[in-house]
This record gives structure tokens, C-alpha cells and sequence, in this order.
């Protein structure tokens, strides 16, 4: 069984989160990662349009991930970066989406909440939850879940985002995923602090994400 790191990092910076996430997959850190937000932000997709067309009221930070303007503040984040022959499904992008968003619909069942992957037709949308996209969690036809990917070297990193609603507690809910995944990996939960450190790259990485030439290079 493959091993999976876990663990949770305080709130922080736009650039800061994304920096970790980069760092996670650069490093080929096989680990599942929590965190939140230190400010009302939008994370946008990597090939996001940001022009006058498009008006943001929060500060924004572009991912390194696809997919659609994303608010954070009050959602559970979290990333995953996983080797992709850790998992069959992985190999394919739509399959690793869906088998991804498979393992938190196991989470939010065991809450009592019923919770699907979304099949339908995907929808076009600038932003992430306006409009459900195939394999994405949905509740009643109502989006709570959706995520984004970038492969490398063999390796892949998935970008989360959760809606807590119907009445759930979010360290419930981390519990119940931590569960969901312990059917795949063998799960090794570390300190935040020590796998911060492990990841050389992450002050360069933070002035990345800070820099007006990454985030609006589209």
C-alpha cells in the first residue's frame, strides 16, 4: 500500500498556499494537505483572463492548476499530489477527477449528507461553482466540491476546494476523508512545521505567487 503524508497548515497568504502546493509537487511528496486562508482571497485558474471585463473584489492569486476563479475564506481547502501509478484511475485526467471527488462523497455519506459525482453535461462558467462540471461533487444537483490538476515527471497535483453546508463540522469532515483515504494509503501524519522545512523551493515559490507577472500574465 502506498504511503500518503498528511497534514494541516495554518492560515496563510494567497501566494503562501499556492507556494506549498508547488513545492508538494516539485518535491514528488506523495501527501494530502489541508488549509485555509488568512484573508477573503479568489484562487484563478492558470489560464484565466484577467481584464476589464472580469471585475474581482477580493485580492487573487493565479494557480498553477486550470479550472475556474475559485473565493476562498470560508470553504475547506485542501491539496493532493500523488503518483500516478499509486492508483489505476489516475492515469486519466477525467477518471482521476472523478475517483478523487469519489473518495469525498464517501466522506460527506458517512456524515449523512448524499452526496453524487456529477455526470451531466459540463457547463461553461468563469467561475468554479457557479456551474457543476463532470466529476465534480454535487449535492441535489448543487455543486460543493471541485478541484483542478497539473501533471509532472509522473506525478500529479489536484487543487480542492469544499463547501461546508448542511450543517457539517469541518473537522468532522477532515476526519471522515482521512478515513475515505486510509482505504487507499497508508496514511502518515506529519507536523506542519517539519514538512514546511522539507520543501526548498517554497521561499521562491512565494515570490512567484506574489509577483504581478505571474498573476496577471493572461
Amino acid at each position: 500500500m502506498y504511503k500518503l503524508i498528511v497534514f494541516e497548515t495554518p492560515p496563510r497568504d494567497p501566494a503562501w498556499n499556492m507556494a506549498v502546493d508547488e513545492g508538494l509537487l516539485l518535491a514528488e511528496i506523495p501527501a494530502l494537505r489541508f488549509y485555509d486562508w488568512e484573508t477573503f482571497s479568489y484562487s484563478i485558474g492558470y489560464f484565466q483572463k484577467i481584464n476589464g471585463d472580469l471585475s474581482l473584489d477580493r485580492p487573487f492569486v493565479r494557480r498553477w492548476t486550470g479550472g475556474g476563479i475559485v473565493p476562498h475564506g470560508d470553504d475547506l481547502t485542501f491539496s493532493l499530489v500523488l503518483a500516478l501509478e499509486s492508483v489505476p484511475f489516475l492515469k486519466n485526467i477525467q477518471e482521476s477527477y472523478g475517483w478523487i471527488h469519489g473518495v469525498l462523497k464517501n466522506a460527506f455519506v458517512s456524515l449523512g449528507v448524499s452526496a453524487e459525482v456529477y455526470e451531466g453535461k459540463s457547463q461553461e462558467g468563469n467561475f468554479c461553482f457557479q456551474t457543476p462540471v463532470k466529476g465534480d461533487l454535487v449535492v441535489e444537483s448543487r455543486k460543493i466540491a471541485g478541484g483542478a490538476q497539473r501533471r509532472r515527471r509522473g506525478f500529479l497535483l489536484h487543487q480542492g476546494s469544499i463547501h461546508l453546508e448542511n450543517g457539517i463540522e469541518r473537522n468532522d469532515l477532515i476526519y471522515q476523508i482521512h478515513q475515505a483515504f486510509s482505504k487507499v494509503f497508508d496514511l502518515n501524519f506529519q507536523d506542519s512545521d517539519s514538512m514546511i522545512c522539507s520543501l526548498e523551493a517554497l521561499p521562491f515559490l512565494h515570490e512567484k505567487y506574489l509577483s504581478p507577472e505571474w498573476n496577471e500574465k493572461f
